[in-house]
This record gives C-alpha cells, structure tokens and sequence, in this order.
C-alpha cells in the first residue's frame, strides 16, 4: 500500500480494508462465545485514520498491526451469507449499483416502520423492512442514519442497568464506522452495509430486554425526571458546569436532568456537545468512552435524521457516559492536570471529598481516591 503513489487506487485499498473489517462480524452475541463485537472494524478505520494523519510513508507499523488482526480467529461471516442470498433474491444482481441508483428519501412513514422493527422486531423483520426500503429508491446513508436514530432512541427510553451500555456501545461504534465507509467511499458490497448495522443494534436490544427493568436493583440508572426541577432553576451556563460535575460521580438522574433542562430552554447545541466530549474525556483506562464520544460527535455532525434525532443522540450520550458502569472511575489523570492549569471556570471539577471510585465492570479495579 505504501508503494502505490496514486491517490484513487489508495481510496479503493482503504475502501477494500474497510469493508473486510465490517463483513466480519457474529449473528448474534445470543447463546454464542465466539464473538469479535466490532473490534476489526473499529481498528481498520483507525488504520485509515492514522494514516491520513501521519502519511501513507509512516503508516507500515498500523498496517502490519491492524491487517493481520483481520485475518485471524475467529473470522464470523453469517450476515454477509444472508445479505448475500437477500439481496440477491429481491434485486437479480441489480444490488451493486443501489447506492448510485437510490436516491430517494426517507419519510416519516417508513422511520417509524424502521424504528418499530429496530426496537420491538426481531432480524426477519428489520430484514424485511430494509429490503422494501432498498426496493422503494431510498439512500442507503438514510436507512443507516434512522438505524442509528433508533438505538438512541433504545439508549434513552429502554436502558435501565448500569451494565447494560458495554455490548450495544460496541453496536454503535461499529454502526459508526459502517456510515464512515457508507458517506467517504464507494464499493460494491455497500448495499449491505444497513442490514448489518441493523442486525448488531437489533440484537443487543433483545438482549437487554431479557431483564425487565427494576427500580429496586442496585444497578438501576436512576430517572432524571426526579431532579428536573432542580435543573430548571439553573442558569443554563450552571446547568452545563452541573453536567459534568454530576457526569464525574456517575450521576445520571442529575447529569440526565440537566441535559433535558438545557434542551428545553435553548437551541444552543455546541456547548452542550463540548461538555459531553469534555465529560467523555476524563475517564481514565476505558477508551470505550473516548471511542463513543467520537463516534456521537460525527454522527451527530452527519446525520440526515433531523433536528429531533441529534437531541435524542445528545440524551442518549449522557446516558451512556454518566449511567454506564465504566472500568474505573478514577480521575487521577485529569486531576493533575487541572493541578497544573489553576481551577477556574474552565476547569469544571467534583470536589475532593465528593470523589469516589465507584467503578466496575468486573475487569479493572484503580486504587481508591484518597480522601482528606
């Protein structure tokens, strides 16, 4: 890849590595142990974005790292066979050229037909609903943008445990890399691109609703509409500085009190999203939240969804970030430097004697914050 000097033969390699790391991916994480979640398109999206930071010259090491990972075990292609056979079926070979021929849009009519199967369907009916939207004309980037839409509606409206965000945060990410490819490149395969978005998505909200919510369980999330009035007396630049604060301690009712507050009061968007990303950057030994927060912001940034679909992504995000049980919740890293800055009102911080590691998912224990 290095050696190859012309530019549109390098978008055609790093379409083709996009695409090898998509396609490998498990039906279903229900009852199986051989799973990837995604990891292979995550990383060969991160090849392609160092590279173009770095410069193809530079960019050796990523690919003998990132290539070989490709390959390896286990390699799951079970959605590209039924994708294959689908399409097939319904379009007699003509499936190579939807992305060029589908330009229609998608309406209001046929997003909720999409959302239902999303959130209360199983993958035969999310299959039935994108073939017949394929069929109908319509823009392949449309369909994955209402399928994105749909999980965080999921995120917002069904996810009740703390440790319900880990498998289907993964199902974002690599939904996220798939419309990556879907809006920068072309490729013939692309037109399967939506169904296995849809799949991964579909099938961690079956799994989360194996378990019914319940307020009495210890890894409840907590319901920001208890706190709602707090966050209304709030002058809105507070509200944001009891965003964070509240988003540190994993604080949901509060940080989720907040966010709805400052969605209700203004149509100011960018301090809310510099917040999130802000709030997403202090946690420490768990880059899924790094990973998530870069992934909202561009779909957030992208989406044909509407006006309606980015607030719900920006409450979905909250709820991700200040619910979800995270490895650790040491902050000690960005402790030191707002030490170094001075604390001022950039700095937004909890307070030491409010500090507590409250962390687990069960897979890395930081040592616990000293306290005065």
């Amino acid at each position: 890849m290095r050696r190859e000097a012309d530019p549109v033969v390098r978008r055609q390699l790093e379409a083709q590595l996009l695409f090898c790391g998509i396609i490998d991916l498990q039906d279903t994480l229900q009852t199986r142990k051989l799973q990837n979640i995604g990891h292979k398109a995550l990383r060969a999206r991160a090849a392609v974005d160092l590279t173009s930071l770095i410069g193809w010259d530079h960019a050796d090491p990523l690919y003998y790292c990132v290539v070989p990972d490709l390959a390896c075990f286990p390699r799951l292609y079970p959605l590209f066979d039924m994708t294959t056979v689908t399409l097939t079926n319904r379009f007699k070979g003509d499936q190579w050229s939807l992305k060029a021929r589908n330009v229609g849009h998608l309406d209001h009519v046929n997003r909720d037909r999409l959302t239902a199967a999303m959130l209360h369907g199983k993958l035969a009916d999310v299959t039935e609903v994108i073939t017949d939207l394929l069929a109908d004309g319509i823009r392949l980037i449309e369909i994955s943008d209402a399928i994105i839409a749909a999980f965080c509606r999921h995120l917002v409206d069904e996810a009740w445990s703390s440790k319900s965000f880990f498998q289907i945060g993964h199902a974002f990410d690599y939904s996220n890399v798939v419309s990556f490819w879907l809006r920068g490149y072309d490729h013939p395969h692309q037109a399967k691109a939506p169904y296995f978005q849809a799949a991964f998505i579909n099938d961690c909200i079956q799994m989360n609703k194996f378990f019914p919510p319940d307020p009495g369980s210890p890894l409840w999330v907590g319901d920001p509409r208890e706190h709602r009035a707090w966050a209304d007396r709030l002058p809105l630049s507070e509200c944001l500085v009891q965003l964070l604060a509240a988003t540190e301690t994993l604080d949901y009712p509060h940080a989720g009190a907040c966010v709805e507050s400052y969605l209700s009061r203004t149509r100011e968007r960018t301090k809310l999203l510099r917040t999130l990303v802000l709030a997403s950057s202090k946690m420490q030994n768990d880059p899924h939240q790094q990973r998530h927060a870069a992934s909202m912001v561009e779909e957030w940034e992208l989406t044909t969804a509407g006006d309606g679909a980015r607030d719900t992504m920006l409450r979905a995000w909250v709820k991700y970030v200040a619910g979800g049980a995270k490895r650790t919740t040491d902050l000690e890293c960005v402790r030191m430097f707002e030490a170094s800055l001075g604390l001022n009102s950039s700095v937004i911080h909890t307070p030491v004697h409010l500090q507590a590691d409250r962390g687990v998912m069960g897979l890395t224990l930081a040592k616990p914050v000293e306290m005065p």
